[in-house]
C-alpha cells in the first residue's frame, strides 16, 4: 500500500502567510470602509473590486496552510489597525477624498513590500506560484490606485 506524504509549509513560511493572509483581510476591510465613504462612482468600484481580491487572495493562502479548509480565521494585524484609524481620521478633514485615496496608496505599497519579502525568503514552489500570482495583481492594483490617486489630485 502507497502512502501519500503531505509537504506542509516550513514555519518560517507559514508565519509569512498568516502574516500576507491578516494582511489581505486588512486590506480588504479598508477598502470596504474607504468605498463607503466616497461618493464617486469610480473610486468606489476600484475600491469594492479590490476589497474582493483581497478576499480571494486571503482565501487562497488560507489554502496553502489549511488544505482541508479546516483552518481558523486570521484577523488583522497591528499596522492594519492604525490604518483603518487612519482611515477614521480623514473622515474629519476637509480634503476627504485626496486623503483617503493617498492612504490607499500607502496600503498598497506596504502589501506590495510585504509580498516582495514573502517571495525573497520562500522557497517552496507550491508556495511561490501563489504569491507570485497576487503579488502581480497587488502591483496592478498599485499602479491602478495610484493612476487615480494622481487624476483626483490634480483636480
Amino acid at each position: 500500500m502507497m502512502t501519500q506524504t503531505r509537504h506542509f509549509p516550513k514555519p518560517r513560511t507559514i508565519a509569512a502567510i498568516r502574516e500576507l493572509v491578516a494582511i489581505n483581510i486588512a486590506s480588504s476591510d479598508s477598502l470596504t470602509q474607504a468605498s463607503g465613504k466616497i461618493s464617486d462612482s469610480r473610486l468606489r468600484s476600484a475600491f469594492t473590486e479590490l476589497a474582493l481580491e483581497r478576499r480571494r487572495q486571503a482565501a487562497d493562502l488560507n489554502q496553502l496552510i489549511f488544505p482541508e479548509g479546516d483552518g481558523s480565521r486570521f484577523t488583522s494585524s497591528s499596522p492594519s489597525r492604525v490604518h483603518r484609524a487612519i482611515m477614521a481620521c480623514i473622515d474629519k478633514l476637509d480634503d476627504g477624498l485626496v486623503a483617503v485615496l493617498a492612504e490607499v496608496v500607502r496600503g498598497e505599497v506596504y502589501i506590495r513590500s510585504k509580498y516582495e519579502c514573502a517571495l525573497s525568503h520562500i522557497g517552496q514552489e507550491k508556495v511561490l506560484d501563489v504569491l507570485r500570482r497576487h503579488y502581480g495583481a497587488v502591483k496592478k492594483s498599485y499602479h491602478r490606485i495610484h493612476s487615480l490617486f494622481s487624476d483626483f489630485s490634480a483636480q
